[in-house]
């Protein structure tokens, strides 16, 4: 016999090995395959470097805009979310965030661009960016129905009021803008094809008065 087995039964060894020779069950292999998938997905993040990570800022929102011109404007956007959380300098975080409600606008994600231009507005207050161009297509659009006419009023209710709250907002901030006077009409004529004729004449007379 072994030394150091001394005293030990037949049965008991024979029940080491048993117990040493058992296999890994099922679950505890998947468990193992999945903690090593996660090590090697978390080194790969790591060691993997951001696709625009070579490129420079100033360069990386001309190539934003380039995918802007080039009615590319998933790309765009893409490049302008990178640049937006990299970015140290505020002017081109300003440009970014600019256009990228642009692209959202573009893409025809409306409610999206009337929030990224809301956001735009309370932050750069002074900004070169005028937001009431892209407010008064944003407005047009939802009244519209998201289709490519000027007053085709559909009824799609939701996105009627969305239309007549954006160019509220238009008013709002730029209330002498060059938009201001076409938004106040919009919105009377809005409730006047709905038959909301008091509500059409409250703004009809807030236009005129705003603008005689």
């Amino acid at each position: 016999s072994l030394p150091g087995a001394r005293g030990r039964s037949p049965v008991a060894e024979t029940g080491c090995r048993m117990n040493c020779q058992r296999p890994l069950r099922p679950l505890a292999i998947a468990a193992c395959l999945g903690l090593l998938a996660g090590a090697l997905l978390a080194g790969c993040a790591s060691s993997s470097p951001h696709p625009f990570h070579q490129i420079g800022d100033a360069a990386l929102l001309d190539a934003a805009r380039h995918d802007l011109d080039r009615s590319e404007p998933e790309r765009a956007l893409e490049k302008c979310e990178a640049l937006i959380g990299r970015a140290t300098a505020r002017k081109q975080r300003e440009d970014a965030e600019f256009l990228k409600a642009r692209c959202r606008l573009r893409m025809k994600q409306y409610e999206a661009a009337f929030e990224d231009l809301k956001s735009f507005v309370n932050t750069y207050q002074l900004s070169k960016h005028r937001a009431e161009d892209p407010l008064f297509s944003i407005g047009i659009a939802l009244i519209d129905g998201g289709d490519t006419g000027f007053l085709g009023i559909r009824g799609f209710l939701g996105l009627s009021l969305e239309g007549v709250e954006v160019l509220r907002y238009l008013i709002k901030i730029s209330h002498n803008g060059k938009h201001a006077a076409d938004a106040q009409r919009i919105i009377a004529q809005y409730y006047f094809e709905r038959a909301e004729f008091e509500l059409a004449q409250l703004e009809y007379e807030a236009f005129l008065a705003d603008h005689p």
